[in-house]
């Protein structure tokens, strides 16, 4: 990513990196506290909450995935658990 960003893509004024997803940790160690090629770089961070279960029943619903309430609350503590939200 490094070669690039610096080797091609920092130049152009309509290209903007966003990084985003749920490997926390690779984030970290590869974009934030890297002293590497994108060192110095970061110029905004954007925290963002999981989804409560209201919030995932009405997405959910949006997208033709209708579940029974005792379906939502048990797809929703499973994802809590396994993604380490909990």
């Amino acid at each position: 990513m490094e070669h690039f960003w610096n080797g091609w893509a920092s130049a152009r004024r309509d290209i903007v990196l966003i990084v985003c997803g749920s490997a926390t940790s690779w984030m970290m160690d590869k974009l934030i506290n890297n002293h590497g090629g994108l060192y110095g770089r970061l110029t905004h961070r954007l925290f963002l909450q999981p989804f409560s279960l209201g919030e995932s029943e009405a997405f959910l619903k949006t997208k033709g995935m209708m579940r029974s309430k005792y379906e939502m609350a048990e797809l929703y503590m499973t994802l809590r658990s396994s993604s380490g939200w909990v």
